[in-house]
């Protein structure tokens, strides 16, 4: 059953709440909660969503003026005020506003944490606590958007020969960059998917987190696109600074829906807590990749950069090559030339004249085993630790 700001106030799921104004928008139903201390961003505001703020700084007629115009274009729910922090009443326009625009605005007790109005929410919506993971990504908002639009076609995107798959994806360093470089670095990571856009259904939010259901042909092995995904979040990281992690898992049926944002909830969490810089996590190599960070641990100051990989990294930045790829696709697929160059769209002639360039250059020698063992999990190292 759906929630309204009516609901909210006759279950009395915060003593002390008051309705101030809007009070023709009280059925109004919530979608989300959104905690915004400062409101300068009121244009990230999803449709639906209570926001809850502080009001820091809305005494400010000229700034804020127009803020319940902006916030009905949103189709926001509803606002809640926490008075008592940096304001002792909310201003007289804000409410005159507010009834013309039919926003319910709330007057909400400064006793309660922000972390109490999320689980009292949460829970009243019925969302998973195990999608409240570590990493901040919203997966309640993101399943209830995916389920959203892949109504009506689920024909396509579980159609015989071919597999669903669900890829997470947030900044783990949103706050060390501009909202802009996330936002750019997760749509950059989208387009590396490559599936036609009739078959990806993609979600992009601001703060670098995104979402995106994309069909893959079934007998096409998903390793090659998660790989593909790594080498796109480490070239990103290098380039702009912005770490991401991404979490994947395969999506069997419309029913698997929530149990697969569930998983990548998981795997956004596990990349957190073997503490990896950047990376992907897909669902079935999570106890793979938790035993790598773990064997990490505390010898990760000892991890010694591998000089072939850090010499063709030096090349690639002054000439503008490409060897470093090079290599992880080579590697990647087995050290089979002709799939490694089609991967790269390049001739099978010019794949071996840039292995022949990198065995110059670096010495190594891909024939031997325990060379390839080496330069893999060196790149491991590089692309989740930056080690």
């Amino acid at each position: 059953m759906a929630l309204t700001i009516r609901d909210i106030i006759a279950r009395n799921l915060f003593p002390g709440l008051t309705v101030a104004a809007g009070q023709s928008g009280l059925d109004h139903v919530v979608s989300w909660v959104n905690i915004m201390e400062i409101l300068d961003t009121p244009q990230t505001v999803q449709p639906g969503e209570l926001l809850v703020t502080t009001g820091y700084g809305l005494a400010d007629r000229d700034k804020y003026g127009t803020l319940m115009d902006r916030l009905r274009e949103q189709k926001i729910s509803g606002v809640a005020v926490q008075t008592g922090y940096y304001i002792d009443r909310i201003p007289d326009f804000i409410l005159s506003s507010a009834d013309r625009c039919g926003i319910p605005v709330l007057n909400l007790p400064s006793d309660y944490s922000f972390s109490d109005i999320l689980h009292v929410i949460i829970g009243e919506l019925g969302t998973d606590p195990e999608l409240l993971n570590p990493s901040g990504f919203d997966s309640g908002f993101f399943r209830r958007t995916v389920s959203e639009a892949l109504a009506g076609k689920e024909d396509v995107y579980f159609a015989p020969g071919t597999q669903c798959r669900l890829i997470c994806v947030c900044a783990s360093n949103a706050n060390a960059v501009s909202a802009a470089s996330a936002q750019e670095g997760v749509r950059r990571l989208c387009h590396s998917l490559n599936p036609k856009p009739s078959d990806c259904i993609s979600v992009l939010r601001p703060g670098g987190q995104g979402c995106f259901l994309a069909v893959f042909p079934k007998d096409a092995d998903f390793c090659a696109a998660a790989y593909g995904l790594l080498i796109q979040i480490t070239e990103i990281s290098e380039e702009s600074a912005l770490n991401l992690y991404a979490g994947t898992d395969l999506v069997a049926s419309p029913a698997a829906l929530p149990d697969a944002f569930r998983h990548t909830a998981q795997c956004l969490a596990l990349l957190k807590k073997i503490e990896a810089r950047r990376g992907i996590a897909p669902y079935e190599d999570c106890e793979a990749l938790e035993s790598l960070g773990l064997l990490l641990g505390s010898a990760r100051n000892l991890a010694v950069p591998n000089r072939a990989i850090r010499l063709l990294a030096e090349r690639d930045r002054g000439s503008r090559t490409a060897l470093l790829k090079t290599l992880r696709i080579y590697l990647a697929e087995n050290c089979n030339a002709s799939r490694a160059a089609e991967r790269l769209f390049i001739h099978r002639h010019t794949l071996i004249n840039r292995l022949q360039t990198i065995r110059e250059l670096t010495g190594i020698h891909l024939e031997d085993y325990f060379c390839r063992l080496s330069l893999s999990n060196a790149l491991l190292l590089r692309d989740y630790f930056d080690a």
